[in-house]
């Protein structure tokens, strides 16, 4: 077949491919052709050279030929491929080096994919490189900085759009760059994401309910990561750094911080001491009426007992000014203790009645405690104080307080309850929901003495034993004067 153009290869130009076959006077005999072609009108069937009508004389499903009627038997038929692409190129490839470089797709010649530089693929639209591509990746808008580069889904909804002369990303369903639904912009320094038609600022959603929605915090050399992830299993979000929890929030909404820690409830920075809200660094409230607890600090790892380590220290630019040591010990830097004590606070004021009776009914005794024991054996410290049930018995019971025992008084004495151990199904599994030695089962309380009062009441005694002294002396000196 002839053809414009310069010199070619003989196997760089092919014809038509035209097809054989024998009729044997079936009727509506099909054939299998040696390609599809695009329809019934884009091959020629001829038998014994009379041309056949398509559709009416023949079909096409596919490579499948099937004849309308009846072939004679020996009779030609030839079934000529006049449509598709016809193959162009040496052997297997088309080479546009020296000939041209570029492919031109408009009428004036600047819209084009070409080479301009070496292992490069330039696209431009109205003479503009839009796109590069090259073994370092693809580069979108290089060499026009205020151009858009937009992604949709649909003629009129742009998901994707990258704002060059603004530096920003526009993520999401919109009709225009002020109302999408997350903004990335850069301010020289940060990256900023802002909401600007939603709520919502970022959502992080895990695809696979068996999984957790994780983001991740690091450097350059992934050395040091930190993450808060959402865990499906028991609905709590965690802070961790160098894979160590250190911090989560419960689906109840407490803060548990550190993995055995205890749980504190945060709310707005908001206090009884209305004129310094803004002073504090930290405040917890409990908004649980029922089951109101408050901070606690756990040595979970050991048990000082001793002056060095401490729970809790205050201190200023100075010096310390008040101290909860390991042993439980309390100082403050002034030796001052005390109550509100304000007249106009109280009312219903009188004199306290005789405390003779009961400082006189008290049994001071020596004890040691079981956790001590327990601790340093033989060597634990005798205690000086008075024993609960003793004063209840004295019919001071207003002294005593009831309160829910820890883990050591249960370990000092089962009547309190029990513990768990290992062998319990809450601590066991990857999200145990209790550790071993966690307080299990409460049987009864501990009771525990009210010693400022005591000491008042002792207060209170000793002004009735002066008075006492004081008219003894009146009447000594009455004798010795007689």
């Amino acid at each position: 077949m002839s053809y414009i153009g310069q010199g070619l290869p003989a196997d760089t130009f092919q014809g038509f491919t035209t097809d054989k076959f024998t009729g044997d006077g079936t009727a509506n005999k099909t054939f299998t052709l040696t390609k599809e072609p695009f329809s019934e009108d884009t091959i020629l069937v001829t038998i014994d050279g009379v041309i056949q009508e398509p559709t009416d004389d023949f079909t096409v499903s596919g490579t499948t030929l099937t004849l309308v009627g009846t072939a004679a038997n020996n009779s030609e038929i030839n079934v000529t491929h006049m449509g598709g692409p016809l193959p162009i190129g040496g052997a297997s490839e088309l080479d546009l080096n020296g000939a041209s470089d570029k492919l031109v797709l408009d009428a004036d010649a600047d819209t084009t994919i070409s080479a301009d530089t070496d292992d490069q693929i330039d696209f431009k639209v109205g003479g503009v490189d839009e796109m590069t591509l090259s073994s370092t990746g693809l580069v979108i808008n290089e060499g026009s900085n205020d151009r858009d580069v937009r992604i949709e889904s649909n003629g009129n909804t742009s998901m994707l759009h990258v704002d060059g002369g603004n530096d920003r990303v526009l993520v999401g369903s919109s009709t225009g760059a002020s109302d999408f639904h997350v903004k990335v912009a850069t301010n020289g320094t940060n990256a900023i994401i802002e909401n600007t038609s939603h709520n919502t600022i970022l959502q992080i959603l895990c695809a696979n309910n068996t999984k957790n929605s994780v983001l991740e915090f690091g450097d350059a050399d992934d050395d040091d990561i930190a993450s808060i992830d959402y865990d499906h299993n028991d609905n709590t979000l965690r802070f961790t750094t160098n894979t160590t929890e250190h911090a989560k929030v419960l689906s109840s909404g407490h803060w548990k911080f550190t993995s055995t820690g205890s749980y504190a409830y945060t709310n707005a920075f908001h206090s009884f001491l209305q004129d310094q809200d803004s002073q504090q660094v930290l405040y917890l409230t409990h908004t649980d009426a029922d089951n109101p607890y408050g901070v606690q600090v756990n040595f979970s790892g050991g048990a000082p007992d001793n002056n060095t380590e401490w729970f809790f220290i205050a201190t200023d630019a100075t010096a310390a000014r008040w101290i909860v040591r390991a042993d439980g010990d309390v100082d403050n830097h002034d030796n001052s203790y005390g109550s509100l004590s304000d007249e106009r606070i109280k009312q219903d004021i009188v004199d306290a009645n005789s405390q003779w009776d009961d400082i006189k009914a008290l049994k001071i005794r020596n004890f040691k405690k079981k956790d001590d024991v327990r601790q340093y054996g033989e060597n634990a410290w005798k205690q000086i104080g008075v024993i609960a049930q003793e004063l209840e018995t004295a019919g001071m019971d207003k002294l005593i307080n009831e309160n829910n025992p820890t883990a050591g008084d249960i370990r000092s004495s089962s009547e309190f309850g029990t513990l768990y151990t290992a062998d319990d199904s809450e601590t066991q599994g990857d999200n145990p929901t209790a550790q071993v030695g966690d307080v299990k089962e409460i049987k009864t309380k501990v009771k525990s003495v009210k010693y400022s009062i005591l000491y008042m009441k002792a207060i209170k005694a000793l002004q009735e034993a002066m008075a006492r002294i004081e008219t003894l002396e009146t009447k000594v000196k009455a004798l010795e004067d007689a």
